[in-house]
């Protein structure tokens, strides 16, 4: 049977504990779960046994030195793995940006796929090359809204559509959320029968920005539901 203990625990206890928090966070455990000197790998307390080939291809010592880069993006870090990689081209392009010929490494272990995309590229560049332009960069999540018939779905894209309802939507999202572009972020209404997807675009800059779009469809939906 679980059972279930409160501890009162006062505002100035939990301030002078939240540093302690973060340092467990943080210094807990090591940077790599792989001790070159001892050769050894400890998960969780325990020596998993590993090969002698280990520690020439996945804890090597450059991987295990490049333990600290990794630290924030891969959580118990053990080591690298190497992944063959070839490259196809010249392929040229003609953008605002890039205009020139490149040399394109691409990683892969299936056969005959670079020399596909060779003879694709070769194909391009004596065609004169492939001209690119970017329209817009956007990372989008479209959540859906469901009715009970047409005319409470329609009312309510009609609601959406609203320059005031949609100003405040991007108020909320620009309030919440840290290094929006205000003016790249992007709603589109769409109505389908009785659903309503509203569609959320923002620029998330370098990042793939996969969780602040998630992130930004939550705040969109509570908004609507909320007003």
């Amino acid at each position: 049977m679980l059972s279930r203990v409160v501890v009162p625990v006062s505002r100035q206890s939990v301030r002078c504990l939240a540093p302690c928090l973060s340092q467990i966070r943080h210094f807990s455990r090591p940077l790599c779960l792989s001790d070159r000197e001892k050769r050894q790998l400890i998960v969780r307390g325990q020596n998993v046994p590993v090969s002698d080939e280990y520690w020439d291809y996945v804890a090597d010592e450059q991987s295990v030195k490049d333990a600290e880069v990794y630290r924030n993006n891969t959580e118990n870090y053990a080591g690298t793995v190497k992944y063959p990689i070839g490259v196809i081209g010249p392929l040229k392009v003609n953008g605002e940006y890039a205009n020139k010929e490149y040399v394109v490494p691409m990683a892969t272990h299936e056969g005959a796929l670079l020399a596909s995309y060779s003879r694709g590229a070769k194909a391009i560049t004596a065609g004169g090359g492939v001209t690119t332009r970017i329209k817009t960069r956007c990372m989008v999540r479209a959540p859906v809204f469901i009715f009970h018939n047409i005319s409470d779905a329609n009312e309510f894209y009609r609601y959406a559509h609203k320059a005031s309802t949609q100003d405040a939507i991007k108020d909320t999202l620009h309030k919440n959320i840290g290094h929006l572009t205000e003016e790249r972020t992007r709603l589109r209404v769409f109505q389908t029968d009785r659903k309503v997807h509203i569609s959320v675009g923002i620029d998330s800059q370098d990042a793939a920005g996969q969780n602040k779009v998630t992130y930004a469809g939550d705040l969109m939906m509570k908004f609507m539901k909320e007003n």
